[in-house]
């Protein structure tokens, strides 16, 4: 690393960051169901043809309980520019929007293809429900608290409240239906791909 470049924190989002899982999720949930929930609508308000909200969170936990995303592979091009960033000297950080429950496939998959890359994997119960509502954070405050220079997200919401949380610059990854903007805020930018990323932190890493 020159001189000229810093050592980042940086933090990224698991689920369609790190392994695609939307896709995964949506195609089982319509299986099971009967339903025909198309991909533009994975976080629209219609609760996945659902009775309820409350219907559709109990459907969608029985099958995140079921560890069906366990199996799911990062790609090649993740593997190997995740790795890089790890040897360039970034720290590097988990921040997944995924429940406590998971934590086990999570940290197995992590352990599995990222052996000794990420310092911390914080699970922040975005939909946790009933008696585990105290346990959600968001990602703004997890981040805030690792000192995070950038966060990577599939999520505009999530890169805007990390935003407001006074973390230098956020990367949006991939290109999806829930994270279209006609502009992006000041400090965040979109890259399809782990190699744009990768290029991405590179640059801030100069700033």
């Amino acid at each position: 690393m020159s001189k000229r470049e810093r050592k980042l924190t940086l933090a990224f989002d698991c689920d369609d960051v790190l392994v695609d899982t939307s896709t995964v999720l949506l195609t089982e949930y319509n299986r099971i169901y009967s339903t025909t929930v198309p991909l533009e609508d994975f976080y629209a308000d219609d609760y996945w043809q659902a009775a309820s909200p409350e219907q559709a969170m109990r459907r969608v936990d029985r099958i995140l309980r079921s560890g069906l995303l366990a199996d799911i592979m990062p790609s090649d091009e993740t593997i190997e520019y995740i790795y890089r960033l790890h040897r360039l000297g970034h720290e590097l950080h988990v921040v997944t929007g995924r429940q406590s429950y998971q934590e086990a496939e999570t940290v197995a998959m992590l352990e599995k293809y990222f052996s000794g890359i990420f310092s911390t994997v914080e699970h922040t119960n975005m939909y946790a429900s009933g008696n585990n509502r105290h346990l959600r954070r968001t990602k703004g405050a997890v981040c805030r608290d690792l000192g995070a220079h950038v966060l990577v997200d599939d999520h505009l919401f999530h890169g805007e409240d990390v935003l407001r949380s006074g973390v230098e610059g956020v990367v949006v990854y991939g290109d999806n239906p829930w994270n279209q903007a006609e502009q992006m805020p000041k400090n965040m930018v979109r890259c399809v791909g782990m190699r744009a990323v990768y290029e991405e932190i590179q640059h801030a890493a100069t700033r």
